[in-house]
């Protein structure tokens, strides 16, 4: 079949079979996708048909085949005649499953190349496949968030209310009191009196007590005092880590970053 293709490497035939179901529900039809794998005899000529293409050059062959005999599966997606923007998707979905290597594949004088001018989008290519497509230098961003810890000032309101309440008290003070004596007793004076009817009238005095109350005024001071203090702030930041794998097959191993982590 000829045509322009996307081949996508996946890490296992998991994720290869979750990106077919994807891309066929989106709309390529079955017979326009392959799949092959560790079992794939890739010795033999037909079967590089699933790259879609009928000249497939030997560094590519090489290339694929170290990744197909590492237990990896490989899915290849005809467009052929498809638009930038279908091609686009097409990408898109390929790379939602986590592969390790996309690539435009299209034939083109014997050779493949990136079609519609897009270079080759790839998880880790090796060194010869850089120096194939003339890439000196590849950046990839790693960004990361610094804490700058500053202060800012905040209103905080103290109210004061005043109110009125009654408190008991006790105190003593002392009273006065006359008490009249009546007693009766034998006359000390000779001139006799009359026999009649009087009344007299005597008067006793009795202290009781009486509250005067007085202001003994008090009045409150308010006032602001400024001081310093020193709090311990905790929090997150986020940064991108990254793994480097040094050679085909080998572990993923974490490099430390500027400040050694």
């Amino acid at each position: 079949m000829h045509g322009q293709c996307l081949v996508a490497v996946y890490p296992s035939r998991n994720e290869a079979k979750q990106a077919f179901r994807a891309a066929r529900g989106s709309g390529v039809p079955s017979h326009n996708m392959r799949m092959s794998g560790a079992d794939t005899d890739m010795e033999k000529p037909h079967a590089w048909d699933w790259l879609f293409s009928l000249r497939v050059p030997e560094s590519d062959k090489t290339y694929y085949r170290s990744h197909l005999a590492e237990g990896r599966t490989a899915l290849s997606v005809l467009l052929d005649g498809a638009s930038s923007t279908k091609i686009g998707a097409v990408e898109e979905i390929l790379d939602r499953y986590h592969p390790v290597d996309v690539r435009v594949e299209e034939e083109n004088e014997g050779s493949t190349a990136a079609a519609g001018g897009q270079a080759e989008k790839a998880a880790g290519p090796s060194a010869h496949a850089q120096a194939a497509q003339g890439v000196e230098e590849e950046i990839i961003p790693l960004p990361r968030e610094a804490a700058n810890v500053g202060t800012r000032a905040t209103d905080r309101v103290r109210r004061i209310r005043t109110y009125v309440i009654e408190e008991p008290f006790e105190k003593e003070v002392s009273l006065s009191d006359e008490r009249l004596v009546v007693k009766r007793r034998p006359a000390t004076t000779s001139a006799g009196s009359e026999i009649t009817e009087r009344a007299y009238e005597f008067h006793e005095r009795h202290d009781e007590p009486v509250v005067e109350k007085i202001r003994e005024d008090e009045e409150l001071s308010v006032r602001k005092e400024a001081s310093q203090h020193t709090q311990h702030v905790r929090g997150t930041v986020r940064r991108t880590k990254v793994d480097v794998q040094k050679e085909m097959g080998a572990q993923l191993s974490p490099t430390k970053d500027r400040d050694g982590r």
